[in-house]
């Protein structure tokens, strides 16, 4: 029970307020209202309330996500081989990712390169006059984006488009070594994100 004149709690079986000294009632009953001892202090439950309320409308926020680093292993001599064991099917797996990352290390430099859905689609629309514009822009985003890092290349979407169009007279090699440049500017490209993010 609790005094009626200043609130303190008694224990059961006092006669006198422990805090203030007024007599304690014979019943637990005060001024007309019965202390019931399982209810909650005046405000708790709206305290709880109001806390629960405001976490729930809290977004949880886990704090700065975790820095992935990019691939900077990709290998020319993998990509044939797995290429023609595949029957042609590793092309486009490969092609998702280097476009996957191609658009993270390069973010920021006012260009996106089309997916790999988009590739497919405009390929067949143009009757493959898409794929060579594609490797174009590819290529030329690659290299500013190489400098950006600061490293130095000569190979740029021009240098790419010749080998993949005149490239096939030399016994059809061209577009191999026209791959060969995308490679290894991604490579390098991801290998300049990863050190500007303290890997590598």
């Amino acid at each position: 029970m609790f005094c009626e004149n200043c609130g303190t709690q008694i224990e059961d079986g006092a006669k006198f307020c422990p805090n203030c000294g007024t007599p304690v009632a014979s019943s637990s009953e005060v001024k007309g209202f019965v202390y019931n001892e399982s209810a909650q202090a005046p405000g708790a439950g709206q305290t709880y309330n109001n806390n629960y309320n405001n976490y729930q409308n809290t977004s949880y926020n886990a704090g700065p996500q975790a820095f992935m680093p990019l691939r900077t292993d990709r290998s020319l001599l993998i990509f044939i081989l797995l290429t023609l064991v595949t029957c042609g099917i590793y092309l486009y797996i490969f092609m998702y990712y280097m476009i996957k990352d191609i658009n993270t290390a390069c973010a920021g430099d006012g260009d996106e390169t089309p997916g790999l859905l988009v590739y497919i689609l405009l390929s067949l629309v143009t009757c493959g006059i898409y794929s060579y514009i594609w490797l174009y822009k590819v290529g030329e985003r690659l290299a500013r984006n190489c400098q950006r890092y600061g490293y130095s290349v000569t190979e740029n979407g021009t240098t790419v488009l010749l080998w993949f169009i005149f490239g096939m007279w030399l016994c059809g090699i061209g577009p191999f070594i026209g791959w060969n440049i995308l490679i290894n500017n991604t490579n390098m490209v991801c290998m300049g994100y990863n050190r500007e993010h303290g890997v590598g």
